[in-house]
């Protein structure tokens, strides 16, 4: 546990090398105690991915994201919240390294999980339909890349207030969507 916060703390000061070092030997304490079907495991796989996806070592980072939704899907079962968080975290880090259809396919099980447990609107459903919305404009599937960056941007109303950063941050988004579909009015009122 002191690993792993040590690893967490490490990246965000920066120093993702030692974050990754940290990672690693949280991972394999866990595994020793615990095997390969725990969710602390699956946890622990996950940070080692995540730190290799911010050292930009994608292709090293994604078999510990499939293996981690493996465990969760083994623990929990296909439906459940952390499953939904997996599909997510292998669909960005799809997304991240230049394969926006394969990211598709993930995040779509991401946002199916989240929407089915969470309902009308979550933080969870929120970032895996802002992936997801990305995954479809970077295909050039705009007007549905749109439908879903709304459906964000209301979710994050809701969750933060219209005046967060968060929404600020959902508008930039939409309005690079709104250029590309020539809404250019619509984007200047966004902006």
């Amino acid at each position: 546990d002191i690993l792993t916060n040590i690893s967490i703390a490490s990246g965000m000061m920066g120093n993702l090398e030692r974050a990754d070092t940290t990672a690693e030997q949280a991972l394999e304490i866990y595994r020793e105690i615990y095997g390969n079907s725990h969710p602390l495991v699956a946890k622990a796989l996950a940070n080692v991915a995540i730190t290799l996806s911010q050292l930009g070592k994608f292709a090293d980072a994604r078999p510990y994201f499939e293996e981690a939704l493996a465990a969760l899907i083994t623990i929990h079962g296909p439906n459940h919240p952390d499953v939904g968080a997996g599909y997510t975290n292998l669909g960005l880090l799809k997304l991240q390294s230049g394969d926006p259809k394969g990211a598709v396919a993930e995040l779509v099980q991401g946002v199916a999980i989240h929407g089915g447990v969470d309902g009308a609107g979550t933080i969870s459903l929120s970032t895996a339909l802002y992936h997801l919305a990305s995954a479809k404009a970077a295909l050039g599937e705009f007007p549905e890349a749109r439908r879903l960056m709304l459906r964000v941007v209301a979710i994050d109303e809701g969750i933060y207030g219209p005046d967060s950063e968060v929404i600020a941050d959902d508008l930039e988004g939409l309005i690079g969507i709104e250029r590309e579909l020539g809404n250019h009015s619509e984007a200047d009122k966004l902006e």
